[in-house]
C-alpha cells in the first residue's frame, strides 16, 4: 500500500472509531444489545487504524498492564479447559473463543486510542461527551412519553397496547450510566470543566433514580464512595478495595445460605420488590449448585442447564384490598445475575480464584497509571461500578455487556497520558 493509501485507511479507521463512541450510549436507550455493534465498529476502526506497534507498545509500556492482560488470558485459556468436564461442553467452548476474541479486540481498541495524537484524542473526547448528552436527553424523552421510541422500535408503532409503565427496557440504558458516568466526569475534567464533570454526575443519578434502577444506583453510589475514598486515601482505598474484593470473592457461596429460608407468599408492605426476593431465591439455589462441584464447577456458562435451574416456582403478593397476585418463577433464569455467584458456580473455586487476581491486578494498574489524582480517582470509582453492576444485573457472558464495559474502558483511554505512542488513529 502507498503513503497515500495508508493515511486514508486510518482517516476511515479513525472515523469509525469516533461515531462509535458517539453512539455506543446513545443506542442502548433504545436497545442494550446495540453495545454489541457499536463495539465490533470500534474494534474495526482500531484494527484499520492501528498497526502492530501500537500493539506492542501497549503491552510493553506498563507492566501492570501486561500482568492484567497475561491474567485475563488465563481465565479464558481456563474457561475453554472447562468444556471436559461442562454439562454443555459445545457452549462453553464457543463462549470462551467469544471471549477470547472480545480480549483481543479490546487490546486493540485500547491501543488505537491510546497511541492516537492530541487532535485524535480530542476529537474521541468530544465524541463521548456529546454521544453521553444525547443519551441524557433521550431517556428523558422515554421517561416522558412513555418509551415512545422503543415502541416504534419494537413494534413498529407507537400506540401498541403494551405497559411501559416500570420503564423495563429502557432500564439497562440507566444501568450503564452508572458505569459511564465516571470516565465521562474524567474526560470533562481532563478539559478543566468541572460544572460540566459536575453535571455529567448529577444527570447520571437523576436518570438512574427516575427510571428507577436500584442496581444501578447500588453500583454507582459504591463507584463514588471509593472515588471519594480514593482522593482522601489513596494508598488505603487500593488496599481496601483489593481486599474487600477477595473477601467477597471467598465468601460469596456462604452469603445466600445465612439468609432466612425464603416464602413463596408476601403482602404488598415487603420491603424488598418481588424482583429482589426472585434474586434472593436464585442465589441460594446457586449456592446449592456450587457446593456440589466447588473446585472446578460445571462448566463455563452451564447456568442455565445445571439439574433443577429450570424448576419454577409459585410466589403469591397479597394486595391492599385483600387479593393475591400469583407469578411464577424459575430457579435459575438463565444466569444468577451475580458475577461472583456465576464464576462460583461455573468455573469452581480454581476460576474465582483467577478472576479475582485479574480484578485486583486491574485496581492496581488503575492507580498507577498517569492522571490527575480527580482523574484517577474517577477510573477506580469505573472500576468499582462495574464490578458493582456485574454483581447485581447482567450476565457474566452477554456480549453486549462485554462491549459495554470496554467501551467504558475506551472513553477512560481517552485521558490517559500518552507516553511515547505516535499517531494511530
Amino acid at each position: 500500500m502507498t503513503v497515500a493509501s495508508d493515511r486514508l485507511v486510518s482517516r476511515i479507521g479513525r472515523l469509525m472509531l469516533i461515531t462509535a463512541l458517539l453512539i455506543a450510549l446513545p443506542v442502548s436507550v433504545v436497545s442494550s444489545k446495540g453495545l454489541a455493534p457499536a463495539f465490533i465498529l470500534a474494534v474495526l476502526g482500531a484494527l484499520l487504524s492501528l498497526d502492530l506497534s501500537g500493539v506492542r507498545n501497549l503491552i510493553a509500556s506498563h507492566r501492570s498492564r501486561l500482568a492484567v492482560g497475561g491474567a485475563l488470558l488465563a481465565f479464558v485459556g481456563y474457561g475453554m479447559l472447562s468444556a471436559f468436564w461442562s454439562v454443555d461442553p459445545a457452549r462453553s467452548l464457543k463462549v470462551a473463543l467469544t471471549l477470547g476474541a472480545v480480549l483481543l479486540g479490546g487490546v486493540a481498541l485500547l491501543a488505537a486510542i491510546r497511541h492516537s495524537n492530541a487532535r485524535a484524542r480530542y476529537l474521541l473526547r468530544q465524541a463521548c461527551l456529546i454521544g453521553f448528552g444525547i443519551t441524557l436527553a433521550l431517556l428523558a424523552f422515554e421517561y416522558a412519553t412513555g418509551a415512545t421510541l422503543n415502541r416504534i422500535a419494537r413494534f413498529g408503532a407507537v400506540n401498541r397496547d403494551l405497559p411501559l409503565a416500570d420503564m423495563n427496557f429502557i432500564k439497562p440504558a440507566a444501568s450503564l450510566l452508572g458505569v459511564f458516568l465516571f470516565p465521562i466526569a474524567a474526560i470533562a475534567l481532563s478539559s478543566g470543566r468541572r460544572l460540566l464533570a459536575a453535571a455529567a454526575v448529577l444527570g447520571s443519578l437523576a436518570a438512574i433514580v427516575f427510571v428507577s434502577v436500584s442496581s444501578a444506583a447500588i453500583a454507582a453510589g459504591a463507584g463514588l464512595f471509593a472515588a471519594l475514598l480514593y482522593m482522601l486515601f489513596r494508598r488505603w482505598a487500593l488496599r481496601l478495595a483489593a481486599f474487600s474484593v477477595c473477601m467477597i470473592a471467598i465468601l460469596m457461596p456462604v452469603i445466600p445460605n445465612l439468609m432466612p429460608p425464603l416464602q413463596t407468599h408476601y403482602t404488598y408492605d415487603n420491603p424488598f420488590p418481588n424482583s429482589a426476593m426472585h434474586r434472593f431465591r436464585t442465589w441460594q439455589f446457586t449456592a446449592e449448585r456450587i457446593a456440589e462441584k466447588p473446585v472446578l464447577g460445571w462448566g463455563l456458562d452451564s447456568s442455565r442447564h445445571v439439574p433443577g435451574g429450570n424448576t419454577e416456582v409459585e410466589v403469591f403478593v397479597t394486595e391492599p384490598d385483600g387479593s393475591n397476585i400469583q407469578f411464577v418463577e424459575q430457579l435459575m433464569p438463565l444466569h444468577p445475575h451475580n458475577w461472583f455467584l456465576q464464576i462460583w458456580l461455573e468455573l469452581g473455586a480454581v476460576g474465582m480464584a483467577m478472576l479475582a487476581a485479574v480484578l485486583v491486578l486491574l485496581l492496581q494498574w488503575i492507580g498507577s497509571v498517569g492522571r490527575s489524582r480527580a482523574q484517577t480517582a474517577l477510573l477506580f470509582g469505573q472500576a468499582v461500578a462495574i464490578i458493582g453492576t456485574a454483581s447485581l444485573s447482567f450476565g457474566a457472558w452477554q456480549n453486549w455487556w462485554l462491549g459495554a464495559v470496554f467501551l467504558s474502558f475506551a472513553f477512560a483511554a481517552t485521558v490517559e497520558h500518552d507516553d511515547g505512542g505516535r499517531e494511530t488513529v
